[in-house]
């Protein structure tokens, strides 16, 4: 059993659009193109098609992006006090 058929759908469209992006950059290796067919075969046995995976990016983990990019510090995103300078 891989790590990604424990995934929701939306953390497996993530991996997929973010694997995918990096090797394309560069980034990461052609290597990662097994991680990439690991995740096709659950996506697969889900019924969902690689369309699928990059509309579930854009419509559940792209925005979690940006919401995390508006704010000043990732510690303020999810409420952890940041010591101000005296």
């Amino acid at each position: 059993m891989s790590v990604y058929e424990q995934l929701p759908n939306d953390l497996l469209a993530g991996f997929f659009v973010e694997i995918s992006n990096n090797i394309r950059k560069g980034l990461l290796s052609e290597a990662m193109y097994q991680e990439i067919a690991l995740i096709k075969t659950v996506a697969e046995k889900r019924k969902i098609s690689e369309l699928d995976l990059q509309q579930i990016y854009e419509e559940k983990v792209k925005p979690q992006y940006t919401r995390t990019d508006q704010s000043d510090h990732l510690s303020s995103a999810i409420d952890i006090p940041v010591a101000q300078p005296d």
